[in-house]
């Protein structure tokens, strides 16, 4: 949320537009990820991440749902979060400022203690010991959900223009006051 609200403090239309496709994708990936993780907690029965041990092989389809997740949220081509990072960085970069020059620099290395903490989850839900008890992979009802964000996240990485037409639209609106006015009062 911190690259959002970075985005928007830009005050440019560029920044506008970075800010509102980090918060889809952020928001495709975070849903994911709060979904499928909450799914393999009431399979393993605990919250713990050793009670993950071995889920990924488990249950498969679920873990590879994660690791699409966790990819887009590090910003990992060819996953959203790739492309709405990279937005946030070039509208920081070119405001040649060299303050968000330094900000974008602690955002890359904040990006790396992310992929720490992050590689530790799938690391321990792929090479973990597993429980012996059978775990079987979600029913239809709950992949269905899961897979169409973990989609989205894919389309939206390999062909952003999809959104982005719209987005840019939204962030003029959002930056210039006149078309803000022009919408609000419905004149023109």
């Amino acid at each position: 949320m911190g690259l959002i609200m970075l985005a928007f403090g830009m005050g440019t239309q560029d920044g506008a537009f970075a800010a509102l496709f980090q918060l889809v994708s952020h928001t495709l990936a975070k849903g994911l990820l709060f979904l499928a993780v909450g799914y393999m907690i009431y399979r393993a029965g605990s919250k713990r991440i050793s009670a993950f041990a071995g889920l990924g092989r488990k249950m498969p389809l679920t873990g590879a749902l994660i690791g699409i997740a966790v990819l887009s949220l590090v910003g990992v081509p060819p996953f959203a979060g790739f492309m709405s990072k990279l937005a946030v960085i070039k509208a920081g970069l070119e405001l040649h400022s060299p303050t968000y020059t330094g900000i974008i620099v602690l955002v890359l290395v904040a990006t790396v203690i992310e992929v720490g903490y992050f590689l530790r989850l799938l690391q321990v839900m792929y090479f973990g010991e597993a429980n012996d008890g059978a775990v079987a992979e979600l029913p239809l009802s709950a992949m269905i959900p899961i897979t169409v964000l973990a989609a989205l996240i894919i389309a939206i990485g390999v062909y952003p223009q999809m959104i982005t037409g719209v987005l840019h639209q939204a962030a003029a609106g959002l930056v210039e006051r006149a078309d803000y006015i022009k919408l609000v009062l419905g004149a023109g």
